[in-house]
């Protein structure tokens, strides 16, 4: 839509005050709700994003809005909203004797949320006392070596 520039039109003795008024388009509200937003808000724009104009999305350190940006026109943003989804993790470089086809199961890129299996050239296994695997959904700069497998007799 669309918003008058004045809210109402006084009549007083045949003269109107303001004499006239022009319509405006309206702002878009921000998107609200929206999951790992930014402390300052969903917009960089602010909490009202002008028409014509476009509401750059900002998420929290360790995500990125699936978005580049909404288009607001008339009140309506599009798209309507976004997601702020949490970042990738590189699989773990330079680990001695890891697979050769990397130290992640998984491959080399691991999806937030989700684990490095680690994978170890054979003869080798993970040396991780905590866990058998090596979790990276922050990205920690975790140590994580591959040992020679010992056998009891």
């Amino acid at each position: 839509g669309f918003t008058p520039s004045e809210a109402s039109l006084r009549c007083t003795t045949g003269q109107l005050s303001p004499q006239t008024f022009v319509c405006k388009a309206s702002p878009c509200r921000a998107p609200r709700g929206v999951a790992n937003v930014s402390a300052n808000g969903s917009c960089h724009e602010g909490a009202l994003v002008s028409s014509g104009t476009i509401c750059t999305p900002q998420c929290w350190l360790g995500y990125t809005a699936s978005e580049v940006s909404l288009s607001c026109s008339h009140s309506m943003l599009s798209p309507e909203t976004f997601e702020c989804r949490g970042d990738p993790c590189s699989a773990p470089a330079g680990v001695r004797h890891a697979h050769p086809d990397g130290a992640c199961l998984e491959g080399y890129v691991i999806n937030s949320s989700e684990w490095c299996t680690v994978a170890c050239e054979a003869g080798y296994e993970a040396l991780d006392c905590m866990h058998p695997d090596v979790c990276l959904r922050r990205c920690p700069q975790r140590h994580v070596e591959c040992g020679l497998l010992h056998f009891c007799a």
